[in-house]
């Protein structure tokens, strides 16, 4: 936990605790994405921020860590092997921090590579039948048995070039699980293991975390900002999707328009989000840091997405410029103000 937790509590009373923990994580699979997802929030936004330049899915973040977690290191099919090691010589969220840091530093550890030999025998075909996931199955078969361009393949999957990447994670993910539980005999063909440099606490350092009081206070605050979306459609399509479970193709027919349409609003709208997120209401000062950017557009720019709560069409008529020029100067904008508040 934080350092002032850490002033509140014995070494041994911290102890034990983790030990509780621990157990917990190890006996019951919702109490660790619990523990995960909630206690480590904090945690796992200003990875988002920090490694990710807050350009990754935070539950997508959430889930890998954890089957990286369950999975790492086990012997025989032992589950949480790693986390049966820990020493206690640390607090656990301080190793929670450095496994966190190191696992996403080195996302690309093992580069997944694909000979003709498996496509033309059929086993790729047969893996990617037993793929859970429909969009993995999807992303595979255009991708890798279909002749097909880079705009015909963003246009069958309905995302764009950034989305694309995602899905890629997400779909790859799935496969190594795949092939590691069923094709143990292909995992090294198909994930080329590659060098990577450990990374200790003290390098780990700048990623900060937070009580976990502040870090259940923040995520309730999701919904706040969500409520306070300045259009009025990207903020239904958010409650509709995530928060009422409801699917692309119900969502499309309830408001009357085509499936396509539904992913651009739910992109625009992530999009529209992930910018607001930057400011966690009671965390953060964030007119202070904005008073204190160097531009007087890119100052102007932050102002308007987060003090006036402005839409991007209404900035980009009100600013005078392009909608291309709007995007880059205010990805710069964002650069400039995570700098400022993360150092």
């Amino acid at each position: 936990m934080d350092s002032n937790n850490k002033e509140n509590l014995t070494w041994q009373q911290l102890t034990e605790r983790d030990r509780s923990y621990v157990e917990r994580i190890i006996s019951d699979d919702d109490f660790a994405y619990y523990f995960l997802h909630k206690r480590c929030f904090n945690l796992f936004r200003k990875i988002q921020w920090t490694i990710f330049d807050n350009d990754a899915d935070y539950d997508e973040l959430i889930n890998s860590f954890y089957v990286h977690l369950k999975c790492s290191g086990s012997v025989d099919g032992e589950y949480w092997h790693s986390l049966k090691t820990f020493d206690y010589r640390t607090s656990l969220f301080d190793w929670i921090k450095v496994a966190a840091v190191n696992f996403f530093l080195n996302p690309c550890n093992e580069k997944f590579t694909l000979d003709s030999g498996i496509i033309y025998s059929g086993l790729f075909e047969e893996m990617l039948s037993k793929l859970d996931s429909p969009e993995a199955r999807k992303y595979y078969y255009y991708s890798y048995l279909s002749d097909i361009s880079k705009n015909e393949l963003l246009d069958l999957l309905q995302v764009d070039s950034s989305q694309l990447e995602k899905l890629r994670r997400r779909a790859e993910t799935a496969l190594r699980r795949l092939v590691k539980a069923k094709y143990p005999d292909y995992y090294d063909r198909m994930f080329v293991k590659k060098e990577n440099v450990a990374v200790g606490l003290e390098a780990a350092a700048d990623v900060q975390i937070p009580s976990d009081d502040s870090a259940v206070t923040t995520n309730r605050d999701i919904h706040y900002l969500v409520d306070n979306m300045p259009n009025l459609r990207y903020r239904y399509v958010i409650n509709e999707l995530f928060f009422n479970d409801m699917d692309s193709d119900e969502l499309a027919k309830k408001m009357n328009v085509q499936v396509s349409n539904i992913y651009n609003l739910k992109s625009r709208a992530i999009e529209q989000l992930r910018d607001m997120l930057i400011y966690t209401p009671g965390e953060i000062e964030i007119q202070r840091y904005i008073n204190r950017m160097s531009d007087d557009r890119l100052r102007m720019i932050a102002d308007s997405i987060f003090i006036k709560r402005m839409e991007y069409d209404a900035i980009i008529s009100q600013l005078n410029m392009t909608a291309t020029e709007f995007r880059r100067l205010k990805r710069t904008a964002m650069k400039e103000l995570k700098l400022l508040i993360f150092g």
